[in-house]
């Protein structure tokens, strides 16, 4: 079971994954940027709504080009807009739920989506710079 666990959390098989993840995000913040929620220009104005969109855009802009390189210190930086944008739209949907007609919990539930795969993508590359050593560096 631990050898399976190791094999599952190297970052390299999960770059791909993380790549179409990285490229949607990207694209989402686009299409937000183009046709904003309702929800987010009604509750907190178009500012926040841009705002959002832009952080989608550079965050998974950054992390789709280096998420096949071992330059794990820049996808870290790209994954604080995300978390950013994932922070404040989990906020207005959670202030939404309570204040207004209607539920949100398929909303929240894609939000705290995105911040797992955030947390296990962090997770799986915690401690390193760049890449792990090799069995040749030791």
């Amino acid at each position: 079971m631990k050898h399976v666990w190791a094999q599952a959390r190297k970052p390299p098989h999960q770059d791909p994954i993380y790549f179409i993840v990285y490229v949607a995000t990207a694209w989402f913040g686009v299409w937000v940027l183009a046709q904003p929620p309702r929800t987010v220009e009604a509750e907190w104005g178009p500012i926040v709504s841009t705002g959002w969109a832009w952080f989608l855009i550079v965050g998974g802009t950054i992390c789709a080009a280096v998420a096949f390189t071992r330059w794990w210190w820049v996808e870290r930086l790209g994954m604080l807009p995300l978390a950013t944008a994932l922070l404040s739209y989990g906020s207005l949907i959670i202030w939404a739920h309570f204040t207004s007609e209607g539920s949100r919990s398929m909303q929240t539930w894609v939000v705290l989506l995105g911040a797992a795969l955030i947390a296990v993508r962090l997770a799986s590359f915690r401690g390193y710079a760049y890449g792990p050593p090799t069995d040749r560096e030791g």
